[in-house]
């Protein structure tokens, strides 16, 4: 019996996207990787006729092993910054954000610190949650001026700058680290 391919491997990548997103969602890495074999091998042979352009054809496929050394990295590049893309997301902060307030109704049970950061003779309230990143060397950060207004915000405090103002802040530049829930 032979499979129909043109409606399989959609659905096998489908399938490898769905098992992507439900690992981010409940934080388990193995349907990460299962997604992840599950999208290349979709890519893989969807890329077969540029591969094999040549070659006879035969019945049996034999993968070529330069295909797998294009094709793993892109891959890879391509599943990393979907994650990315997503993680982002999770902790953009949305449009009815204004004060604190808000933002601990909107961020609630999620463990937050909370610190403060100068610029310019300003001083902000930072409050820290989990990142947004798949890679991150810090949390997600979001400032608050002395009257307690949303500023900014910024996915990864470690290596990224705040989104609207582009506030450097990097562990060293947010001072008094509360480490209670604010």
């Amino acid at each position: 019996m032979i499979l129909r391919l043109n409606i399989l491997l959609p659905a096998l990548w489908g399938l490898g996207l769905l098992l992507i997103i439900t690992g981010l969602s409940i934080g388990s890495t193995f349907p990460i990787v299962i997604g992840s074999v599950l999208c290349v091998s979709f890519i893989y042979f969807l890329l077969q006729p540029i591969i094999r352009k040549g070659r006879p054809h035969s019945k049996i496929r034999i993968p070529s092993p330069i295909s797998f050394i294009v094709l793993l990295p892109i891959s890879l590049l391509i599943i990393s910054l979907l994650i990315d893309l997503i993680l982002t997301s999770t902790v953009s902060p949305p449009e009815n954000l204004k004060t604190i307030e808000d933002f601990k109704e909107w961020k609630q049970g999620s463990k937050k610190r909370m610190g403060t950061f100068e610029h310019a003779g300003e001083t902000y309230t930072v409050i820290l949650a989990p990142s947004g990143r798949w890679l991150a060397s810090g949390p997600a950060a979001y400032l608050f001026d002395k009257n307690g207004a949303f500023v900014d915000w910024t996915p990864d405090m470690g290596d990224a700058y705040t989104v609207k103002y582009k506030f450097d802040l990097t562990s060293g530049n947010v001072k008094n680290i509360n480490w209670n829930n604010p």
